[in-house]
């Protein structure tokens, strides 16, 4: 007895041991010290780590840059990746997202004002130098706006020095940094960012692999909460931070770059808004969606297990059945055991009794068979029927829940713009480019929000039958100019004058038509609009004409076109084509299927036919 408590006190003290060992975190930094990592020094430095009983070694990146190898070979516990994690993740590298620093990415292309490059479409015929990481974002802007054959890709070793002397046009980097140092050389930086044309990735990803975090659960959520605070610190003192950094981490950048990279980062990490570290699945379908257009993922990727909290759900589910699984074994195990006792006593004064009933229990069962038949029927018919309302059930609260989830999402990303810079503003020091260029965004984020809401009153009012149709007298032509005067200036602010705008109006239209404008208006914007959306050159037609008693109204373009396979589904709510980049646009997937629902309280019917690379070509009938 003696030995065996030895021997379990060894084993308690060797795991102690072990479990101790662990509390060290190892961190892969993906850059050498400087502001971009402010969280973490912050969080060493104020003690929060310690708080938590963890310690932690901030190692910088060395010359072998593949920090996702670093941490699945257990070179490291922690480590920093871009959004390219997730092609590793679906190469089967084990490796779990903990959270996301930067909300937008910084990466972005930079040149120089003199050479008059002021938007991705002046980027045909230039000398593109593009970084040796492989930027994500960079990299699914060239392949949206399909750059790949226009423009030169140079390799010229030096970014900044290339720039200056014309080696190269372009360069791509980080605009937290790369700008500033340009202006110290006396040149005037222009700064592209993907974020401007849909393309919206997150930066700076916090993960881990799924063996550290099965075996150090615990470890894990005190380096999250310890790195949040220490974010939460790092960005409301700065100076101190960049401070330590000079001081402490012997970093290769000046007072001045940390100074700049720190007041950068406010508007890509937004502190004041977004949770520090906050990830969205939806968002991460949409990177892997874009992903998949570059062809850097196959079609059927998946998300699961990948993020921090889809990964802890996984393994408590896990837990649970095993645990329920082994309560239920014990407790038939119980109850057979008892049943086994209770049957042995009570069968053996059971046998004669039942024997002697038996006759007479089988004739009244065949008395019985034929009323259990006529039973059998219904339950079977009733069965039926709570099976069909189950499925109606389970349908309306999938819908609901999608609803909720799409809006949710569609709502916040307008709302975080408009708050967010609408405090930005509140800054003394800001320059009248930069109030235009908030005043801007604050705008174009007031616009989307106000269609959004727009969607969700009609698409409410079409579910519940309260959206009604008040017909009046309507002079078409005024209708066809007031639409022709504004996606034609829509059309040229987004796609400049790559698109050509016209309608046609048939002599045989009577010139006054009984309708009601705001419902038939609606109905072509929504379609004129999404036109606009997917096509990048050619032409958007849109014209009426009469067809006994029919007006047919038609908005025909030379996009992108829809695959035949996808035809039936764009009507359906909240419909994207995953399989195309072009989804990175934006939308709540509502536009057709409101418009849909309008036309037939308008007495018609909508149809359309399209072809891939050619263009899309909608059309809706309307009562003479």
């Amino acid at each position: 007895m003696k030995r065996i408590l030895i021997y379990i006190t060894f084993l308690l003290f060797i795991f102690a041991l072990a479990t101790k060992a662990n509390d060290t975190i190892r961190v892969q930094l993906k850059w050498t010290h400087q502001f971009q990592f402010a969280g973490f020094y912050a969080a060493v430095e104020q003690g929060y780590y310690e708080e938590e009983g963890i310690s932690v070694n901030l190692i910088p990146a060395g010359e072998d840059k593949d920090f996702v190898q670093h941490v699945v070979s257990a070179k490291a516990d922690i480590g920093v990746e871009s959004p390219l994690l997730l092609i590793e993740r679906n190469k089967g590298k084990p490796v779990v997202l903990l959270a996301a620093i930067f909300q937008h990415s910084p990466e972005a292309f930079i040149t120089l004002a003199k050479y008059n490059i002021n938007s991705i479409e002046d980027f045909p015929g230039k000398t593109v130098r593009i970084s040796s990481n492989d930027l994500p974002s960079t990299k699914a802007l060239i392949k949206q706006e399909n750059l790949s054959e226009l423009i030169t890709l140079s390799d010229t070793e030096s970014r900044i020095k290339g720039l200056i002397d014309g080696s190269h046009q372009v360069i791509d980097g980080y605009s937290i940094d790369l700008p500033y140092q340009i202006k110290k050389s006396g040149y005037h930086p222009v700064v592209i960012s993907p974020l401007k044309y849909g393309i919206d990735f997150y930066g700076d990803c916090i993960f881990t692999s799924e063996n550290y975090l099965d075996k150090n659960p615990n470890q894990v959520d005190a380096f999250l909460k310890a790195t949040s605070k220490g974010w939460h610190y790092a960005m409301n003192n700065k100076e101190e931070i960049i401070e330590l950094i000079i001081k402490k981490y012997a970093s290769q950048y000046t007072r001045d770059e940390l100074i700049n990279e720190a007041r950068e980062m406010e508007g890509l990490i937004l502190p004041k808004f977004v949770e520090i570290g906050y990830t969205h699945k939806e968002r991460w379908k949409h990177i892997g969606d874009t992903y998949v257009s570059l062809g850097l993922l196959d079609a059927d990727y998946s998300l699961d297990g990948y993020l921090y909290e889809d990964y802890q759900q996984k393994r408590q589910r896990r837990h649970s059945r095993l645990t329920f699984i082994f309560i239920v074994a014990f407790t038939l195990l119980a109850l057979t055991l008892l049943l086994v006792s209770f049957f042995n006593r009570k069968l053996r004064r059971e046998v004669n009794k039942q024997t002697k009933e038996v006759l007479e229990t089988n004739q009244n069962l065949r008395n019985e068979i034929k009323d259990r038949k006529a039973i059998y029927t219904d339950l079977i018919e009733t069965a039926n029927e709570l099976k069909t309302a189950k499925g109606k059930a389970e349908e309306s609260d999938r819908l609901k829940s999608a609803f909720l989830s799409n809006m949710s999402h569609e709502i916040r990303t307008p709302m975080n713009g408009i708050i967010g810079f609408s405090d930005l503003l509140k800054e003394q020091d800001l320059t009248t480019d930069e109030k235009k260029k908030y005043i801007q965004i604050i705008e174009e984020n007031s616009v989307q929000l106000l269609r959004i809401i727009s969607d969700i009153i009609d698409i409410s009012k079409i579910e519940v039958g309260e959206l009604s149709i008040q017909k009046e007298p309507i002079k078409i032509k005024e209708l066809f100019e007031n639409l022709y005067f504004n996606f034609s200036l829509k059309a040229k602010e987004i796609k400049g004058d790559r698109i050509n705008i016209e309608y046609h109006i048939n002599s045989d239209v009577d010139p006054i038509i009984n309708t009601d404008p705001i419902r038939l208006k609606q109905i072509l914007s929504n379609l004129i609009e999404n036109a606009i959306k997917f096509t990048n050159k050619g032409s958007i037609t849109f014209s009426v004409e009469k067809e006994n008693s029919h007006y047919i109204f038609t908005v025909k373009d030379t996009g992108i076109g829809i695959s035949q396979e996808k035809l039936e589904s764009v009507f359906i709510r909240f419909f994207k084509d995953s399989q195309q980049h072009y989804n990175a646009m934006g939308g709540t997937g509502l536009g057709l299927s409101i418009a849909k629902n309008m036309v037939e309280l308008l007495g018609g019917k909508i149809s359309l036919s399209s072809q891939t690379d050619v263009g899309t070509e909608f059309k809706f009938t309307h009562p003479s």
